[in-house]
């Protein structure tokens, strides 16, 4: 055994690797939100990950965007999100 081992050395890593191709975005998941007081959803291209965004977060987003407030039949794409800690803050606003 060595005298100094890191920590991964003893209990391995988890890596995030962004180049790992994310698959297809799954409309239904999009459109069926789960939670009442959701009134968008949205995709992470970067991980994968699916986000319902309540009224004060999406309205924020659309005027950055410099958008109407309309959430009917749409959706958002991030291209980083707080689970996985991208650096690529771009968002699209999509039709569905």
């Amino acid at each position: 055994m060595k005298a100094e081992q890191t920590k991964e050395d003893l209990l391995g890593a988890v890596s995030f690797d962004p180049t790992n191709k994310v698959g297809e975005i799954d409309l239904e998941i999009l459109k069926n939100k789960e939670d009442s007081n959701s009134v968008i959803s949205a995709f992470c291209s970067n991980c994968g990950s699916y986000h319902e965004l309540g009224y004060l977060e999406a309205e924020k987003i659309l005027m950055i965007l410099n958008q109407q407030i309309n959430f009917e039949g749409k959706y958002f794409i991030f291209h980083s999100c707080p689970s996985c800690k991208g650096e690529d803050k771009t968002v699209e606003l999509k039709n569905f």
